[in-house]
């Protein structure tokens, strides 16, 4: 959840640090947010990976903060920026309250602090069907989640980024460079958007790719998640922290784990 690290952002910050320390895991953390405010959230968490809005930018595991890979056409999504922005501008000036993010390959229309919540919640129903329905040659979706309507390309998601990192680890395994596949995998968030890594992760274990998978879906919802915990980013934070102690407290060479941790902060 994005607010997660702004409510809570010392223990998350000391969570991600733990599991680090471990040389064995690999933790990244995926949101929709840009690569910048990103870097600047999680400063204090040198190695951590970072899937940016929602797998158009990756900064890979235990590189330096400026190392980022673009694998979206920034410049390229001007075109459908352009005409998105004005669908947005107009359900703007019908719901007092509301306003419109542009980030580097994505479009987000917010309404959290609309004074009337209920008809910006229709408006905003409206706005991702009138973008779905006219804009669909630019190959473009709109995503309503909470309190915001999402506008981003179909060609990148969490899952395409995920199935880049993974498969550079087993390269990276094929050619010696001595990091090892994960035996271990797990995969938590709790947006609409994070259905397609819990189906990627799903998959993994499906095909026996991954020993161990688990897909975490925080919050009530339907979801393809394996499980689900109830209390929120609170439950799934001391759910890390005890994996962390578990990873900490298994010797070398004992056969134990190697975690591979995958965290959804949100929109």
């Amino acid at each position: 959840d994005k607010d997660v690290v702004l409510t809570s952002p010392q223990r998350v910050l000391d969570t991600l640090n733990e599991l680090l320390s471990d040389k064995k895991n690999i933790v990244y953390v995926m949101s929709g947010r840009t690569p910048e405010e990103l870097q600047r959230l999680f400063r204090q968490v040198p190695n951590l990976g970072i899937i940016a809005e929602n797998g158009c930018f990756l900064r890979e595991w235990g590189a330096s903060d400026d190392e980022w890979t673009a694998f979206a056409d920034v410049e390229a999504s001007a075109a459908w920026k352009k005409d998105v922005k004005s669908i947005f501008q107009y359900y703007a000036e019908r719901v007092e309250g509301s306003w419109i993010e542009e980030r580097h390959c994505s479009l987000v229309f917010h309404y959290e602090k609309a004074v009337d919540p209920e008809a910006a919640r229709a408006q905003a129903g409206d706005c991702a069907n009138h973008i779905n329905d006219s804009c669909q040659s630019y190959r473009v979706q709109a995503i309503p989640t909470s309190k915001a309507v999402t506008v981003e390309s179909l060609d990148w998601s969490k899952g395409s980024a995920a199935t880049r990192i993974f498969e550079k680890l087993r390269h990276d395994n094929v050619e010696g460079k001595g990091r090892t596949p994960p035996d271990f995998l797990l995969v938590a968030g709790n947006d609409r958007e994070d259905e397609t890594i819990f189906q990627w992760a799903n998959d993994l274990s499906e095909k026996g790719k991954v020993k161990n998978v688990t897909t975490v879906s925080v919050g009530k919802r339907n979801t393809q998640a394996m499980t689900t915990i109830t209390q929120g980013t609170t439950g799934l934070i001391s759910a890390l922290q005890k994996l962390s102690n578990y990873s900490y407290d298994t010797p070398e060479g004992s056969g134990g784990r190697r975690p591979s941790v995958l965290l959804t902060t949100g929109s």
